[in-house]
């Protein structure tokens, strides 16, 4: 699927919301046994499930950080989603919001 930049933001969107307003952006960090599991390719695929934009990379201590972009519920829905299918992989979320950059895919780095 390819998202295209428009006038009102992303083109992806034009059905889903009508306000620029309601995209945010998280950054959240997994803590936990999560690498090797398959989480990016789960968090790529629900991602896009989710209409969301931005990218997952694993980082050198072994936690795996997220950048998502999107409607707050979208965003909500995939860490619940994240929770619920690797709950005996994550040990600690810490979450933050960040300014939105107007990503246009997802992307696992």
């Amino acid at each position: 699927m390819l998202f295209h930049k428009h006038a009102n933001r992303y083109s992806f969107f034009n059905n889903i919301h009508s306000s620029y307003d309601s995209i945010m952006r998280k950054k959240i960090i997994f803590y936990g046994q999560i690498q090797g599991v398959g989480f990016r390719f789960r968090v790529a695929m629900l991602a896009k499930k989710h209409n969301l934009t931005g990218w997952v990379e694993n980082n050198d201590d072994g936690s795996v950080t997220l950048v998502v972009e999107g409607l707050e519920e979208n965003i909500e829905s995939l860490i619940n989603c994240l929770k619920d299918y690797f709950q005996d992989n994550i040990e600690n979320i810490e979450e933050s919001i960040e300014k939105d950059e107007g990503l246009i895919d997802f992307e696992i780095k």
